[in-house]
């Protein structure tokens, strides 16, 4: 059985705001994760691309404040959150 990231490693790993060596640690974490796991990758794309839509309307703390709440008090699963997140 893979482990899969956590939410909160992909949500770490979306809002780096420093490199330092945690950051690089993450970084290096996640990348070498979604080498190899086709779910967990098609995850952090999906939240990249989410990011991204958020950010182009001038929403990106909202987009933080929307994950967080949809994945960590409803203890959704990633996949169940990103689609709610989409709608």
């Amino acid at each position: 059985m893979t482990t899969h990231l956590t939410f909160n490693e992909i949500m770490d790993f979306l809002s780096f705001e420093t490199l330092d060596n945690n950051s690089l640690k993450l970084a290096s974490t996640v990348n070498t994760h979604i080498a190899r796991c086709q779910e967990c990758f098609e995850l952090v794309r999906s939240f990249q691309l989410l990011q991204e839509e958020f950010e182009e309307l001038g929403m990106t703390g909202e987009f933080t404040a929307i994950a967080n709440k949809r994945f960590k008090e409803k203890k959704t699963q990633p996949m169940r959150t990103l689609n709610q997140l989409q709608k």
